[in-house]
């Protein structure tokens, strides 16, 4: 067994290189005393951190008023910490759910509690993903692996989560007799097909939840509903809201000030094209025309991604890119065109420009997953290269190149164990079982090395 877990660390490390640092540096720590010598680095701001807190306060206040809005931005205030590991769906996946209540616990040590924690999470994806953001995953079940109990048609397969239509009806009434199969069929319990049928009923076709218009809404709602069932002796409310949702509103700030730095990023052609070449090939960022996307994404009329390179003609530079319904789109490379495009939701900020305006230019922390810490070393030197190299922002590019993030997604220090097999705890295991202060501070004295038996190698 020990050399199976050996073995299954040495393919992990030869993957993911911030497993490999991780294992190197706090393999032989238990997670507790990982948590407590992490800590946020106070540098300076390059951009006003308190237009990220309003943004955060401002997000909030519709779903959940402006009290508990208030809570999340105070939170964020404190810590000067944000968790970006995760998706903008619902959390039925086990390393988000664990993922959110580490973090949270993280928030709180030596602290007073803290009841509302905000995430904020990628809507880039599309229900393709491997995270499942289509449904439901259950993990104390009598199959291998996971269960999937799929919400949407798989027709919908291509469309963005951050502008997909909302969860209905008659998707859930279809789920539930998924349900009542799989338990007539013995592969899930009828304690399990229970606590399902539960959620669907108290949760998904709740009134405050059916009413949205999209499953970016739904998601913000539904997992601060869900966040408050997983302790059975303390409440917690987790808080989502969509990274490129938060960019969008900074960069709208921050492009109004022509001498700020993302001004310059984009519009300043020099340092714009030096920094097109000193990002090449970074993973967030693209490459050549091939992948990913110059600063945006498009977004077209059915809600489906696709990445635009820029260009240049006559002068004048424009975004250009092929849609899914074949068509050629041309996007002025101005401010106006932009922002424009930003409320339209034509547009869609790429990883790059997130990363720059909630952490490269303000004082925060990033908490993320198994492949944050490279793409964001990547970034930080591709940055700091082309200020340099170019003599401007030389004081800003010392700050950015303090940068500190850590990896908290991956990271599993709850399990279960049925007739059938060991697994995971998420968060249909928590509605059937909520879990007590008591076993997660016994559960976070394994060693860091061995909370990663779960994560798979590609």
């Amino acid at each position: 067994m020990m050399n199976d877990m050996s073995e299954h660390i040495a393919f992990l490390c030869q993957q993911y290189p911030a497993i490999s640092d991780m294992i190197e540096n706090y393999g032989d720590i238990t997670i507790n005393d990982y948590l407590s010598r992490i800590q946020h680095q106070c540098l300076d701001d390059i951009m006003p951190s308190d237009d990220l807190i309003d943004e955060i306060e401002a997000y909030f206040v519709p779903f959940f008023g402006p009290e508990i809005a208030m809570q999340a931005a105070l939170a964020t205030k404190k810590s000067k910490c944000l968790s970006t590991a995760n998706h903008h769906h619902f959390a039925f996946e086990y390393m988000t759910v664990q993922e959110n209540i580490l973090f949270g616990l993280y928030q709180q040590l030596g602290k007073e509690q803290q009841c509302v924690i905000p995430f904020i999470a990628a809507s880039n994806l599309n229900l393709t993903n491997t995270l499942y953001p289509r449904g439901l995953l259950l993990y104390d079940c009598n199959i291998e692996g996971a269960m999937r109990i799929p919400l949407y048609h798989w027709k919908k397969k291509r469309e963005c989560i951050a502008r997909l239509e909302s969860v209905a009806e008659q998707m859930v009434f279809k789920a539930k007799d998924r349900v009542y199969k799989e338990v007539k069929n013995n592969t899930i319990s009828y304690r399990m097909g229970d606590t399902i049928i539960a959620f669907f009923d108290d949760v998904l076709l709740s009134d405050e939840v059916m009413k949205c218009k999209t499953l970016s809404d739904q998601t913000t709602i539904v997992n601060a509903m869900l966040s408050k069932r997983y302790f059975k002796d303390r409440q917690e409310m987790h808080l989502y809201m969509p990274l490129e949702t938060l960019a969008s509103r900074l960069l709208k700030r921050d492009l109004m000030h022509e001498d700020s730095l993302p001004y310059r990023i984009l519009f300043n052609k020099k340092l714009r094209s030096l920094l097109i070449n000193n990002l090449e090939s970074v993973a967030g960022c693209w490459t050549e025309d091939i992948s990913g996307t110059h600063f945006f994404w498009g977004l077209d009329s059915r809600d489906i991604l696709f990445p635009m390179h820029l260009a240049e003609e006559n002068g004048e530079s424009f975004l250009s890119g092929r849609n899914s319904l074949d068509e050629d789109v041309f996007i002025p490379f101005r401010r106006e065109s932009i922002l424009e495009c930003l409320d339209k939701h034509l547009l869609l900020p790429g990883l790059f420009l997130c990363f720059l305006e909630i952490h490269l230019l303000r004082d925060f922390t990033v908490f993320g997953g198994y492949y944050q810490p490279t793409y964001l070393k990547q970034m930080i030197n591709g940055v700091v290269r082309t200020l340099l190299d170019l003599k401007l922002f030389e004081r800003e590019a010392l700050i950015i190149k303090k940068k500190q993030n850590y990896m908290s997604l991956g990271i599993t220090f709850l399990s279960g164990q049925n007739d059938f097999k060991k697994y995971p705890i998420s968060t249909l295991e928590l509605l059937k079982e909520p879990v007590e202060t008591t076993l997660l501070e016994e559960k976070l004295r394994i060693f860091i090395k061995d909370s990663f038996c779960f994560l798979q190698s590609n």
